[in-house]
């Protein structure tokens, strides 16, 4: 049985995020750059929630995001899937290569979901992945998905 989802983006909050690339100067320099090297600027990022309109069990919204849980959610649209990443991966980055594009605090499991979502999508190319906190994959998601 498939759904439809509705991605909605109510607003964004600023943050101060990890940088995935090791330091220059490698890990010699490590102690003098650690701060710096640590964090990028400031960004925007979105705080989403997802509509999903069931045939049987009816609308229903997820709220995923922030949360130190990593969690996804799959659901079967018409003719494909559509993973809804929560924190389990930032950015689209993650989802094509295992690197922490954010604070993590649980990091064995965020490597091993990271680990089965890009499984998931090998199997499943076509699958609508969605990272909760992509600004740039939000500029360009689709009122609603069937």
């Amino acid at each position: 049985m498939s759904v439809r989802l509705h991605p909605i983006n109510p607003g964004e909050i600023q943050l101060r995020v990890m940088d995935p690339r090791p330091p220059r100067g490698g890990p010699a320099k490590l102690p003098r750059t650690l701060l710096r090297s640590l964090f990028r600027r400031a960004g925007w990022y979105p705080v989403p929630i997802f509509l999903v309109e069931h045939p049987s069990e009816g609308p229903f919204l997820i709220d995923v995001g922030y949360h130190p849980s990593i969690e996804s959610v799959l659901l079967r649209l018409r003719d494909r899937y559509a993973l809804i990443c929560g924190d389990a991966a930032m950015s689209l980055l993650e989802l094509r290569e295992p690197v922490i594009d954010g604070i993590v605090i649980d990091q064995d499991s965020y490597v091993r979901s990271g680990e089965e979502m890009r499984e998931f999508m090998r199997a499943h190319p076509d699958t609508l992945a969605i990272p909760s906190h992509d600004a740039d994959l939000w500029s360009r998601l689709e009122p609603s998905y069937e």
